[in-house]
């Protein structure tokens, strides 16, 4: 009976821990799309994007991409503005992060898209932060 006790108090206390996480985001409406490019003619791959996403009040931000199409080799890099940090998104990581970033530290982020040789239509959109 005590192990049937144990399996209800992790699952409460799990609930608990998700719910208390998603009660405290915020999503903030952002628009920001790229062009669609084409890695021809390169040799390496070259960034050919890049902007700051920044709301003042924020203590951290989270970006939600809306859509994209990073190839086999193109990626995203997400910076933060504070203290350097960043993450890097490729075709498979930016799914298994639900298209959006990590939490970075401060109110800015420099957002740059690279293209690799030979993937076509490459893009992202972001369509909010989270804060």
């Amino acid at each position: 009976m005590k192990p049937i006790l144990y399996i209800y108090s992790f699952i409460f206390c799990l609930t608990q821990l998700i719910y208390s996480q998603q009660a405290g985001m915020n999503l903030i409406p952002y628009n920001l799309s790229t062009e669609s490019y084409n890695g021809n003619g390169l040799d390496k791959p070259s960034e050919v994007f890049n902007s700051i996403v920044s709301y003042p009040e924020a203590i951290s931000l989270r970006l939600k991409f809306g859509s994209a199409n990073l190839g086999k080799g193109s990626y995203i890099i997400v910076k933060s503005v504070e203290d350097s940090s960043w993450q890097k998104l490729n075709s498979v990581s930016i799914e298994q992060w639900g298209f959006t970033s990590a939490y970075f530290n401060g109110d800015s982020v420099v957002v740059s898209l690279y293209i690799a040789p030979g993937d076509k239509n490459i893009y992202f959109d972001i369509s909010g932060f989270f804060i």
